[in-house]
């Protein structure tokens, strides 16, 4: 997810963290898949790299931390 970004033009950049963002506010990680199936759906139609990064980041979102916290991740 981190180099999605990457993959989408700059003028619809705000439009896709946008649509990441409401994956991570999801509750769940059940909800946060369904979520992460729509986004990736609808990013597929425009943006085929970005759906297949969507695709192959599935694994790395249900492992996710649920703290608010740093991860390490980010370090």
């Amino acid at each position: 997810m981190r180099n999605a970004l990457a993959h989408a033009p700059t003028k619809q950049r705000s439009a896709v963290v946008a649509m990441l963002r409401t994956i991570f506010a999801q509750e769940t990680a059940a909800e946060a898949i369904a979520q992460r199936d729509v986004v990736a759906d609808a990013l597929r139609e425009k943006q085929p790299k970005l759906g297949a990064l969507m695709n192959a980041s599935s694994a790395r979102l249900c492992s996710r931390p649920t703290t608010n916290g740093p991860s390490l991740d980010a370090t």
